[in-house]
């Protein structure tokens, strides 16, 4: 029984959003008509708030670190501090991100922007890599079980198929958009 998959497939989705923003950012530093390229950020606001933040963490945050909480779970180190901090982390680079596509900060703008994609480019690897292989060796079946329950429970609540959907359309979107 594996917990860590649909996150792990979430990820894919993260990365490439991740990747294409980018090459927005790139093109932005590049191109005199950056104006309405910068305002598409936005886009990738709405992508990070609502579904790798509201969605995807939700299943982390609350579900799966919850259970790694438990005794017995982490036996030789605690990740999960970390993990919670570089949410945060997250989280401030695109409430400043916001901030500067609201007032037309390039500068600030892009450096939040190209901050949130290194962090959470290390943060998946490290949730991939370290975080998720502790969590399958240390979480026993029942635990599993429950955990894929709560899943299930979140991604009813928060529609999460028509949530998947809508943020494949909208990657499709923003990649016609950079390769005009």
């Amino acid at each position: 029984m594996n917990v860590t998959k649909k996150l792990m497939d979430e990820h894919q989705l993260i990365i490439k959003y991740i990747s294409l923003l980018e090459l927005y950012l790139t093109k932005i530093k590049n191109d005199r008509k950056r104006e309405d390229l910068f305002v598409k950020l936005g886009d990738f606001v709405d992508f990070i708030k609502n579904y790798a933040d509201k969605y995807h963490h939700a299943k982390e945050e609350n579900i799966l670190f919850k259970f790694m909480e438990e005794p017995g779970v982490l036996t030789h180190c605690n990740p999960l501090p970390v993990m919670l901090n570089d949410h945060e982390n997250g989280r401030h680079f695109i409430r400043e991100l916001l901030v500067a596509i609201v007032n037309h900060d390039y500068a600030k703008g892009l450096l939040n922007a190209q901050a949130w994609a290194n962090l959470l480019t290390e943060h998946i690897y490290k949730e991939d890599n370290v975080l998720y292989v502790m969590a399958e060796q240390g979480l026993n079946d029942e635990q599993k079980t429950k955990i894929n329950l709560e899943y299930d429970q979140i991604e009813k609540q928060l529609n999460g198929e028509n949530l998947e959907k809508k943020y494949i359309m909208l990657y499709s979107l923003l990649e016609e958009v950079i390769k005009k």
